[in-house]
């Protein structure tokens, strides 16, 4: 049987397997899926399964990412389906960076997952402003401008 969520965008496709002949059901989660339907599809297989909160910058928050296993695998009944939902995106404080040098501000935003821009930037001078502001929380991999 094929069955699809009218509720979300992206929908999730479940050949479930419901018949008790079927020894190894099939299961379709794509992107999308809200997180009520696919517990509830899941449950009707008659395996166990867990939701595990992920970031993601592309999937809504409280929409599934993906499973494991991976859509289309057969799994026995009684085995474990992960269920990776979307918390959306990691937000990221900014660190204060006035006064350091370029090449000290770089490496704490890039350890911290942000993209480096400058402006103004000569040999020898510190920043003197950046944008966004220190503390202000953004997405990760989120540009942070540098003035010299």
């Amino acid at each position: 049987m094929i069955r699809a969520g009218a509720a979300a965008a992206l929908v999730v496709w479940l050949i479930a397997g419901i018949a008790p002949a079927m020894a190894h059901p099939h299961v379709f989660i794509t992107a999308g899926a809200t997180f009520l339907f696919a517990g509830e599809k899941i449950a009707a297989m008659r395996v166990e399964w867990l939701f595990d909160d992920v970031f993601s910058d592309t999937v809504p928050s409280g929409t599934v990412v993906g499973t494991d296993p991976a859509a289309g695998q057969g799994v026995n009944r009684g085995s474990q389906i992960a269920v990776h939902v979307s918390k959306g995106p990691e937000m990221v404080p900014v660190p204060n960076l006035v006064g350091m040098t370029l090449e000290a501000a770089q490496a704490q935003l890039q350890a911290k997952g942000f993209e480096v821009d400058t402006q103004s930037y000569l040999p020898g001078r510190l920043v003197r402003a950046q944008s966004p502001a220190a503390n202000t929380s953004v997405t990760k991999g989120t540009q942070v401008t540098l003035f010299f």
